[in-house]
């Protein structure tokens, strides 16, 4: 799927960036977008690349935990595809707000975190709420994740998830 060594992440965090990988999953000209009551926000699912870890596995354990076993056990995972990678900065009083530290263990002055974005087709739309990390979770198609992006209030997320349904809808997966 993805040429990115762990090697390649473990220099990403020496430069103070937190490797996340984000899901963008869709099915049948939608996207699935989650709404977090916790931060009033919709979002794709994410999260961290743990130490050592490779953007693939990685990748997968985050979706069965950010949205459940049965779900991903219904994606195609030989869809999956890097879709993008782009960065974001945290204002300087938010530096280091977790610990981030590299494959040897050296602590490392967190500045923001790099994203890899990778797309995955899901067979199904049926999702259980009950087992994902979400308060709810949605198929959108390209016009309502637009809507519901833009009211993201943090300026560096809507400017990534915005490129994310835009270069989706360049390839035709979300309609």
């Amino acid at each position: 799927m993805m040429t990115i060594t762990s090697k390649m992440l473990d220099d990403i965090r020496k430069t103070g960036y937190r490797p996340q990988v984000v899901g963008a999953i869709y099915c049948d000209g939608k996207i699935l977008m989650c709404y977090s009551e916790k931060y009033d926000l919709w979002m794709l699912p994410q999260g961290g690349v743990d130490n050592h870890e490779n953007l693939q596995i990685a990748y997968l354990r985050e979706m069965k935990e950010e949205l459940g076993e049965d779900f991903i056990n219904n994606c195609d995972k030989d869809s999956t595809k890097l879709l993008l990678q782009n960065k974001a900065q945290f204002q300087e009083n938010k530096f280091n707000v977790r610990e981030l530290c590299t494959d040897i263990g050296e602590q490392i002055k967190m500045i923001g975190k790099y994203y890899f974005v990778i797309i995955m087709k899901s067979t199904t739309q049926n999702i259980d709420e009950q087992k994902t990390e979400f308060d709810k979770c949605e198929w959108m198609d390209f016009k309502t994740a637009i809507e519901i992006t833009k009211k993201i209030y943090q300026p560096s997320k809507k400017r990534i998830m915005l490129e994310i349904i835009e270069k989706m809808k360049k390839l035709d997966l979300v309609v």
